[in-house]
């Protein structure tokens, strides 16, 4: 059962995941409505922001727990609740 993210993803990883989708993070931020510095203050923790955060892990192909776990708890299922709970 996995109910939370070992490793929070290097920030790097996020810059370079998103140039790779949009070139530029100036691009990625006009896509996303928003200026590129808010981006980075985003990508950095510095600023938090639903909507860009969830802008960025889709445009990772991944889910908002996955790219900020720090941010996003995972959640864990009623069944792998139940799972956890009848292993004790």
């Amino acid at each position: 059962m996995s109910t939370s993210c070992e490793e929070v993803m290097h920030k790097e990883d996020i810059r370079a995941g998103i140039r790779k989708s949009f070139g530029t993070l100036e691009k990625a931020a006009a896509e996303y409505g928003v200026c590129r510095q808010f981006v980075t203050s985003v990508m950095k923790g510095e600023k938090r922001s639903a909507r860009v955060e969830r802008a960025i892990a889709e445009t990772l192909g991944k889910s908002v727990e996955e790219v900020f776990p720090e941010r996003y708890p995972l959640r864990v299922s009623d069944a792998e609740r139940l799972e956890a709970v009848n292993e004790l």
